[in-house]
Parts: structure tokens; C-alpha cells; sequence
């Protein structure tokens, strides 16, 4: 559920590549090239996921930040390998995502945690400032780990009145009563804001795992690293 009263909306840029660093066919694709276009992508993921911090690395099972290890890997690629288009489609997934418009939510446990394994799939907030932009087809990251789409955002008074026609099943699976349901908002939500602003019940589903953003790092790790180790 909540763990912050704020949603952050990240403001990714579309990238513009140089004139004199857009190839024009795949064959033309040079590490140096790709290195650029990452250097564009790239950081929009991993300021938030990993520079201010280790999750991503623990994540991962690395020792040090994936930056660093980002980085180095696609270095001694850069300086060793013959062009990949693997890593220029891990590029290029990385780039959709930046285009879509996404917003950032943190949950606690254990609703992160059904949020990953698929079991809660709506997600209730009170219906107050940029929760309010949330539309169908928008991204969310939770927790700087989960990219989930939107699929519908629907309105209600209150939390009783979402959590009885959602189902209580598919927002909060592991509460079992009204009573307890309300609790875990009222203690986000003063009743009197509940009252006044309404809510949200955000409908969401899965973003393939290929499309994740600890994902893509990770194969990209992988990619470079084996065609570094076959030269």
C-alpha cells in the first residue's frame, strides 16, 4: 500500500541523438554509438534505483552499485567487442519506457510483495493532487523496482465503497474484514481528506519481466560481459 503522501512524476526527456551519431541501418550500429544512446537512457532508470543507494546491487547480487558495474562492463565492451544488436534492443527497451509517461509510488510491505507475484492488482489512493493525473496507459514504478501499466482508474467516495465493489481480494488479499481494510488507509488517510477528495482505485497489470528496469540492466551485464569474454 502507502508509504510515502506524495507521488513523484518522473520528468524523463526524449533523447535527441547528434546528426553525426545516427546510423542508418543496424549494420552501422558501433559500440561507441550505443554508448551514447545508453548514456541517454540509462540514467533516468538508475539515478533513482541505484546511485542513491544498494538495492539495485543487492537485487542484482553484486558487491558494489550496478552503476559501477554497468559502467566498467560497458567499457572494456566498448574497447573489445564487435558491435551487438542485443545491446542496442536493451538500448532501445530502455528508451520506450522513457517515453511513457510515468509516475513514481512506494508501498509497504506485504503489498509490494503481492503487487510482484501478481495477487493484489489494484492499488487505492486518496484522490488528491498528482494522483489525479494517473490515466489508463500510464506507467508506475513502486518502490523504484516495479514497472506496472495502468488499466483503469475508477472513482469512489470512500474506501468502504472501493474495497466492497473491487472486491477486497484484489486490493488488499491478505486483509480479511471492512474494518481492517479501512484501518490500513485510515492510517494514511485522515477520513475528513478521504470525505472531501474521494478515491482512486488504480487497476494494474504486469509489465513483462523482459521490460523491467532491474532486468534490462542485468542483461545487458550479461550480454557485454560474455562478448568480452569470447574475444
Amino acid at each position: 500500500m502507502l508509504g510515502w503522501r506524495r507521488c513523484c512524476r518522473c520528468a524523463w526527456p526524449t533523447p535527441q541523438l547528434p546528426s553525426t551519431c545516427r546510423p542508418t541501418s543496424l549494420q552501422c550500429y558501433s559500440p561507441p554509438w550505443m554508448l551514447y544512446a545508453l548514456q541517454l537512457s540509462v540514467p533516468a532508470f538508475l539515478v533513482p534505483l541505484y546511485f542513491d543507494r544498494l538495492s539495485g546491487a543487492e537485487a542484482l547480487g553484486l558487491d558494489e552499485p550496478v552503476y559501477k558495474q554497468l559502467a566498467t562492463a560497458l567499457l572494456v565492451y566498448t574497447k573489445t567487442s564487435a558491435p551487438s544488436c542485443t545491446i542496442f534492443q536493451l538500448v532501445t527497451t530502455m528508451r520506450e519506457l522513457m517515453n511513457c509517461r510515468t509516475f513514481r509510488l512506494h508501498v509497504q510491505e506485504p503489498f509490494f510483495s503481492q503487487l510482484k507475484d501478481g495477487s493484489k492488482v489494484i492499488e487505492g489512493r486518496c484522490a488528491d493532487g498528482v494522483y489525479n493525473s494517473i490515466l489508463p496507459g500510464d506507467v508506475l514504478l513502486f518502490n523504484d523496482n516495479l514497472l506496472v501499466a495502468v488499466k483503469r482508474v475508477n472513482h469512489y467516495c470512500s474506501f468502504s465503497e472501493m474495497l466492497e465493489v473491487e472486491g477486497m481480494d484484489h486490493v488488499l488479499p491478505c486483509v480479511t474484514s471492512m474494518k481492517e481494510g479501512v484501518a490500513v488507509y485510515r492510517s494514511f488517510y485522515p477520513r475528513e481528506k478521504e470525505l472531501s477528495k474521494g478515491v482512486l482505485a488504480i487497476h494494474v497489470e504486469h509489465i513483462c519481466e523482459a521490460r523491467q528496469p532491474l532486468t534490462i540492466v542485468q542483461n545487458i551485464l550479461k550480454v557485454a560481459s560474455s562478448l568480452v569474454g569470447e574475444d
